[in-house]
């Protein structure tokens, strides 16, 4: 049995939100994708996944399990990149990033990533649009969400999570809200970029959401909610 094969599997599966998604990622397939998971649960005697015709959801033992693999995967992967230290990247360096991603995370490394990498350019383009790095002629993508193109390699970076908040003026004319689908009864500020468009996903759900006020920007988003 190859382990490393089968967290691997069980990593992409968790990461792209499908057997399928995850088989094309790993040039596998999603029958040998779906058989090398159940092999791992079979293995650990354990379900990791609960499986529907929508969606894959981990369940609390697989949430536990998939941070260790998580941690697992990316040791090795600076590892191999530990070794190649030697070569040193140049020429320019063109990345697409989300504006909030961009300025509370990505921003404040720049400085270091430049003084570390003195032979490279790097073009940040800043957009909360989507990008299709061929038509932009950009190497690379710092996105959040599951990938909807087979021929995108990706490698999980972190966690982004969203939250759905409202003010306490809002709530005291509105009512708070008990479970995620009383959110379609509300007037919600709807983020127009949105990849799941007019939808907000919730961990057990997506809820149809309306409002009257739309903007396409996230701090705009967060400043109307406040």
């Amino acid at each position: 049995m190859d382990r490393f094969l089968l967290m691997n599997c069980f990593a992409r599966a968790v990461e792209t939100g499908s057997f399928s998604a995850a088989g094309r990622d790993l040039g596998l397939g999603q029958p040998n994708v779906s058989r090398h998971v159940a092999a791992l649960e079979e293995h650990l005697q354990t379900r990791l996944l609960n499986r529907s015709t929508r969606k894959l959801v981990l369940t609390p033992e697989g949430e536990r399990y998939y941070a260790e693999v998580r941690r697992i995967l990316d040791a090795v992967g600076e590892s191999e990149m530990a070794l190649r230290d030697d070569v040193q990247p140049s020429g320019l360096l063109r990345v697409a990033c989300p504006t909030a991603l961009s300025h509370q995370y990505v921003m404040p490394l720049v400085p270091e990533f430049l003084q570390r990498f003195p032979a490279l350019e790097l073009d940040l383009q800043i957009s909360d649009r989507y990008v299709n790095l061929l038509d932009e002629g950009a190497e690379l993508a710092i996105r959040i969400g599951h990938l909807d193109s087979s021929a995108s390699r990706a490698r999980r970076i972190g966690a982004f999570t969203r939250v759905t908040v409202a003010s306490r003026a809002y709530l005291a004319r509105r009512g708070m809200p008990a479970v995620p689908e009383d959110l379609r009864h509300h007037d919600c500020v709807l983020y127009t970029l949105l990849s799941t468009g007019a939808s907000w996903h919730f961990t057990t759900t997506d809820v149809p959401v309306s409002g009257r006020f739309r903007v396409n920007s996230p701090e705009a988003t967060r400043a109307a909610g406040a």
